[in-house]
This record gives C-alpha cells, structure tokens and sequence, in this order.
C-alpha cells in the first residue's frame, strides 16, 4: 500500500500482478488465522467504514462493507473477529453479524485527546481456533496491557510497562515491547512473567513481526525486526545452545560448556562444535562431556585415530576434513615446542597426550552401540589392564568385529579369545584353545569348565579321548556319540581307564548293537566278575539278591546273543555254574543242562528250562532288564521256541535226576509232580517213588491223576452210548425208505429179490459200524 492505494505484486519475483488497484485505503489488515481454500480474506479500513474482500489468483471482489461511527486508527484481524481503535476507545467487531462491541477501555487514561506519544496498540494472541486481543491502555504511572476475548468482554490477564509502548510485536510465546524509554522489554504471554529488558538505540522507531528468517548468522530463525532511520535489526531468541556458540566463539569454552543444559539437536550440534575446537586444540579430557552430549557418531570419530582407521568405513566430508588425533598432536607440539622436537620430554608429552585421546575415545564410545565401537573398547581396555574382569568385556564381545580375536590373542585373554570364536562359528579353534588353557599350555586369567569343553567337543573322537584324562565319566559320554575306529578307541581308552574302557564297551554292544564286541564283553564280564568275588556256584536267585548285576548281564548276554562262539566261551565258564548252563541248553545239550542246575541246587532254573527251553526266558529276562539294566531289554528276543514233546520229556528226565537223589530233593520232585500231573503216569511214578515218602506229599498229583481217570472213563460211556444210538438212527432210517417203496417184489435174474438184498445189506453195514463204535470205546477205556 502507498499513499492510499493498494496495489498487487507476484511472489517471489514481485511483478507486478494482474489485479485492479484500490483506492482510498487507510490500512489493509489480514485474517491473523491464515489464507484458507486458495484465497486470501483482507479487511480495508477506510475513513468510516470497513470492507471485506476476497482475493483470489487472477481477481478480487467485495464481499461487505460495514459502516463505522467513528473511525478506525489501527485494527487486528482473527477469523470474523476485528478489533480496532478509534482516536480514543477500542472495539470489536463481528464481520459476521456487523455488530460492533465497545470493550470501554480507553487509548489513554490521562488525557482524552488522541496524541502521538501514547498512539495505541493491538496484538492477536491465538490459541487454536479461539483468539484474545492484546491492547494497550496509557496512564500517569505507566502503560498496562489488557488481554480481551473475541466478544470483546476483558479477562483477569494484565501486563505492565514503565513507559508506553511505541510498538508490540509477538512472537509466540514471547511479546516485545518497543517502549518510549529506549528499552526492549519482553513478556511471557503464558504466564505473565518478565523475560528481559534490554536498552535499545534513541534511533527504534517501530517493531514488524514478519515470516520466519533464516540465514547462516542466525542459531535460530527470526520473525521480529526492529527498525530505525537507517537500519533495521533482527530480533530473535538466543536459545542455550546459541549463546554457548557465541560464547565458544569469544574463547569462552568452559562458560560454553556449561550453557548447554537442553536436549534437543540444536544443543547436540553445539556440543560437538564446541568438542571440536578442544579437540583441535589438543584439549581431550575436557572435549570427552561435550562429545558425550552431542551423541556423537561413533565410526566418524573412530576414523579420526590412526591406529582404528581400518575398522569403519571412510569418514563424512565434514569429517574428512578433521585432522586425526595424531596429526593434531603432532602439530600442536611442532608449534610449541618447535625447537625441541626430539627431546625426549616433548615424546613423552605426546605419548601422554594420545592416552588422554584414547580415554576420551573410550568414554564417548561407551554410549554408543556400533560394532567397531565396541571393538575398540575392548582393545582400549586391554591396553589399561590386559586382566581386566571378563564380565566386563563380555557385553563388548557379543557385538564386536571379528579383529577383535587377534587383539584378545595378543594380550593372553585367550578364554574370551575362545568364546568370540564360538559367536564366530569358528568351534574347532576355539576348542583348541580351551584345550590348551586346560592343559597349562596357555597362561589365562580366566579359567574354563571341563563341562563347557565337552558339550562344545560333542561328537569329536580326539577329544573325546583328551576329556578321558581328566574326567572319564565326561570322556565315556563323550565317545559314546562319536565316530571312528571302535576297537583302536577302546584300546586307548584301556589305557586310561579301565572301567572308562568297559562303560563305552558295553555301550557299543549292546546299546548300538555291534554283535561283533560280544565275544569281548562276555570275556571282561568273566573277568570283572572274577575279580569282584561275584563268581562260584550260585543260583540265579542268589547272585540277583546279593545285587550282582554284573552275573545278570552276563546271562542274559549269554542267553539271547548271537555274536558269541558258544563252544570257546564255555572254558571260560567253569567258575560260572549257572551261565555254564545257559551255554549247554543254547548249544542243544539240555539233559547235561539240567543235571548242571540240578548239582547247583537250582531247581527252579531246571524247572524253567524243562517249560520254556531256556534256563532265562525272555518274560524273567525283560522283567528283570527292564529294572536293572535296561539297556539290554533290547538284546532279548521276542520269540521263545516251542517244543511239546522235547519239555514232556525234559521234565521226565528232571524227575529222574530228582529221585536219584530222593532225600535232597523230595520237596523239588513234589512240587514238580503237583505243579504237573498231567506229564506223569500216576502208576509209574508209585512205583517210583521210595515208600518212605508220605502219600499226602504227593495228594494234590494223585487227586489230580484220579479225577483226570475218571473223567477219561466218563467220557469213553458217553462216546459209546453217542455211538449206538446213532446205529439205531440209521437202522430206522434204513427200514422208512424201505416202507415207503411199497409191497412189490421183482425177481432178480438170480432168483433174488433187490429191496431185500439191499436191507440185508444196510443192516450188515449198521452192525458193522456199531461194531467198530464198540472197537473204539474199547480203544478208549484203555
């Protein structure tokens, strides 16, 4: 707008735009809420009136004009709310309705005639979609500033100047006031507290709240200018990190420092700028907060040390252009001390100085979470103390690089050497080094656990071998599931261990079911059993109490395995009554079996081995495997030969060896008569037995052999009976076909009569097979 006239320029390139002028303008006031839907809402104050137009991209036009009864000097526009100040009150109007509401505030309180000095004052303060008006009322002590609502009712918020104000400005939450004392004073619009006041030049004039702006020079953007005859000023608020910046750049870094009490990214930035001109001064303790604030990044700053270069990538420009800490140190020295620079004393400053960048290093990295800075840490804290506590290395381990192997190597940390190799899949060395720190080959602070070795050596053969010498029970467990030559491993393993050696021994024959080893286990329980007192002769039930389950495996070895030369295993068995035995029924010789059993006392083996063919059979043998060795339940067949004649005459032959023997084994033979009555001839064996025997010793075999006669002779009557009457069936039968054919005889061509021949012959047959009915029950009765 000039002298009046309002004119339209295109933005940024301010051409002028293809919109008519407008004349007779006081002042053009915009809608404080924005531009909304592609137009723009202006409000033109004219000598007494206001009109509302809109302006869109290629016209304007008048939307209403609303009559003013006075005047408006100055107004502020928020949605349909305009307030205005005539040349001595303030109002508000509704654009909506058109009503105008006075707010009864007057422009000065001290003198009722408008005058420049005390020229009045309107800010919009908005809060979502609703807005309060800021206006300025001027009194003898003072001017104050009233907050009022969009209806034009004033609120309880109040604020105080000591002069009145040339101009506000508000830049939320902050509102300037540019005061007639020459002071800038600022107000927190929340809550009402004074900010700042700062003296300004005589030359301010005004204050212009404009878009935000930014420029290199300014931390933070803009939107405040203060104008003056010749100049104008940006105003703008100095954050923490803006004054640290400042101050960093006057040399004050230690006030810098303590400046940067926020934590956003401005503060952040700030932080690293400041770290950066320590650090180039060779100044690392004091840099180490600053880069821990700045969160700085971590392989950027590994690449500035030479010594960690390797381990990232390569570094940003803005980084690429920092010297590395050697070259920093080394420059700084040069400067100070250039004459000296040999001198053994300025070498060591430099050494000193390079552990103090080295311990920045380690505290700034240990914020941060990169695999190189954790590999870095590692080697920074060996360096301190190659015996640090491996707890505290361990969480570094479990993300570091691969390198990190080489630099635990080289300080004899070679259990966490090991165990980075594990993470790194690299087992097979990694074992090798525990075997080693084991074996006191490898001196270690740290110690490792045999167990640790063995579940990681799991499947090794070698190893398996190696864990013998120091645990066998870890070494047997260990060879159980390993491959490779059985019989070379059982042999190194004797050599060891013996009863390591047995253990896995009977583990492969029996558990793995290599038939070959039988023949050899069978010779170690001979010896074992030997040895331990567990041999002699002794019944099954004896040795089974007396927990002798080293005689149990033997006979069930024995009894059902099929890798064992029977013939060559019984020399080995004289000692071994019982197994003795098992050897002779396998091999067919069950008579000699028998008389084994029966002079070792043990006649309920003899009895077992008359009914089942086997002096263990397999139902006794899963019992008993299945309790006490299980491993062998799977040796046992799950077939048992079955031979009626051969366990008759077994059991006959066992009652002959009993009553050679008729007062030792009296109760063995009664109880094998009672327990089979049917096997025996009751008349053969009461001729056998001595007459010294009670007969109520043998009463429930001759109860059982009577009744069994009986019923034999009941059922020989019935068969008879069964038989004659169906003789009668038939002879009846006979004679009904006969009658049935009438009373007609025919003359044969012999001179005999057919039907009559025919009957004779039907009767001959039915005595004929009655007479062989009677020859069968007569076989029967026998």
């Amino acid at each position: 707008m000039r002298k009046s006239h309002v004119s339209f320029f295109k933005y940024p390139s301010l051409a002028p735009a293809s919109l008519p002028h407008i004349r007779g303008v006081l002042d053009v006031v915009l809608d404080e809420a924005g531009m909304s839907d592609g137009y723009a809402s202006l409000c033109l104050l004219r000598r007494r009136s206001v009109s509302l137009i809109m302006v869109e991209r290629h016209a304007w036009g008048t939307v209403r004009d609303i009559q003013l009864t006075q005047g408006a000097v100055i107004a502020r526009r928020f949605n349909e709310s305009l307030c205005f100040a005539t040349a001595t009150d303030y109002a508000v109007l509704d654009l909506d309705s058109g009503k105008t509401a006075s707010i009864g505030l007057p422009i000065s309180q001290a003198t009722k005639e408008p005058s420049a000095k005390v020229r009045p004052s309107i800010v919009p303060v908005a809060h979502g979609n609703t807005c309060a008006f800021i206006i300025t009322s001027h009194s003898e002590n003072g001017t104050f500033g009233a907050f009022v609502q969009q209806n034009g009712e004033p609120t309880d918020r109040l604020l105080e100047w000591p002069a009145h104000p040339r101009a506000l400005a508000l830049e939320f939450p902050y509102l300037c006031a540019l005061l007639r004392n020459d002071t800038l004073v600022v107000h927190d619009v929340r809550t009402m507290a004074h900010v700042q006041t700062t003296a300004v030049s005589a030359d301010a004039r005004f204050l212009s709240q404009v878009a935000p702006i930014h420029s290199d020079a300014l931390h933070e953007p803009a939107c405040i200018l203060m104008c003056e005859k010749e100049k104008v000023h940006v105003l703008y608020r100095a954050s923490s990190h803006g004054i640290a910046l400042e101050l960093a750049s006057a040399g004050r870094l230690q006030q810098a420092a303590d400046m940067l009490v926020e934590d956003n990214k401005a503060t952040a930035a700030a932080a690293l700028d400041i770290a950066m001109i320590h650090i180039r001064n060779a100044r690392f303790t004091p840099a180490t907060p600053l880069l821990v604030k700045a969160d700085v990044d971590a392989d950027q700053l590994i690449s500035r040390f030479e010594r960690f270069s390797s381990l990232v990538a390569a570094p940003r420009a803005e980084w690429a252009a920092v010297p590395t800490v050697e070259e920093i140190i080394t420059t700084n020295l040069s400067n100070n001390y250039p004459t000296l620079k040999d001198d053994i004393t300025v070498r060591e400053l430099g050494e000193s100085l390079l552990r103090r960048a080295y311990d920045m290093l380690l505290e700034t990295l240990q914020h941060t979470s990169s695999a190189a800075a954790h590999t870095v840490i590692v080697e920074l804290m060996l360096d301190k103390d190659a015996s640090v506590a491996a707890d505290i290395l361990k969480p570094h381990l479990e993300r570091c690089l691969p390198s990190c192997v080489a630099v635990l190597g080289q300080h004899n940390r070679h259990v966490l050497q090991a165990r980075l190799l594990e993470r790194l899949g690299s087992e097979k060395d990694a074992l090798r080094i525990y075997c080693d720190v084991y074996d006191g080959v490898l001196d270690d602070v740290d110690s490792v656990e045999l167990a640790h070795i063995a579940g990681l050596a799991r499947g090794s053969h070698a190893h398996g071998l190696w864990l013998a010498k120091h645990d066998p029970r870890l070494g047997v467990q260990q060879l159980m599931h390993a491959d490779g030559n059985v019989l070379h491993t059982l042999d190194s393993l004797a050599a060891i261990d013996v009863d390591a050696a047995d253990e896995l021994l009977e583990h492969v024959a029996i558990t793995k079911g290599v038939v070959s080893l039988h023949m050899r286990l069978f010779h170690r329980f001979v010896d074992k059993s030997t040895c331990e007192k567990y041999h002699g002769k002794r019944t099954f039930a004896e040795f089974a109490a007396a927990a002798a389950p080293m005689r149990l495996k033997l006979a069930i070895l024995l009894e059902y395995s099929r890798g064992i030369d029977l013939r060559a295993a019984l020399p080995a068995l004289q000692d071994f009554e019982y197994e003795r035995s098992i050897v002779l029924s396998r091999l067919g010789e069950y008579k000699e079996a028998l008389g084994v059993l029966v002079d070792l006392g043990d006649t309920a083996s003899a009895e077992l081995l008359c009914r089942h063919l086997r002096v263990l059979p397999r139902g006794l043998s899963t019992q008993l495997s299945s309790t006490r060795c299980p491993a062998y339940s799977s040796l046992v067949t799950q077939s048992e030969s079955e031979n009626a004649t051969l366990s008759q005459q077994l059991f006959r032959h066992l009652l002959k060896q009993y009553l050679c023997k008729p007062d030792d084994y009296r109760d063995a033979a009664a109880r094998l008569l009672n327990e089979n009555p049917a096997l025996f001839d009751p008349m053969h064996i009461l001729d056998s037995v001595p007459s010294s025997w009670p007969i109520t010793q043998l009463y429930p075999f001759m109860r059982h052999s009577l009744i069994q006669h009986d019923a034999q002779l009941r059922r020989a009557q019935a068969v008879k009976a069964l038989a004659y009457a169906q003789n009668l069936a038939a002879a009846e039968s006979h004679w009904r076909i006969v009658r049935s054919m009438g009373g007609v005889l025919e003359e044969s061509a012999d001179g005999t009569y057919p039907d009559h021949t025919a009957a004779v012959a039907g009767e001959d047959a039915g005595f004929k097979l009655a007479d062989e009915k009677r020859a069968s029950v007569r076989t029967d009765e026998k």
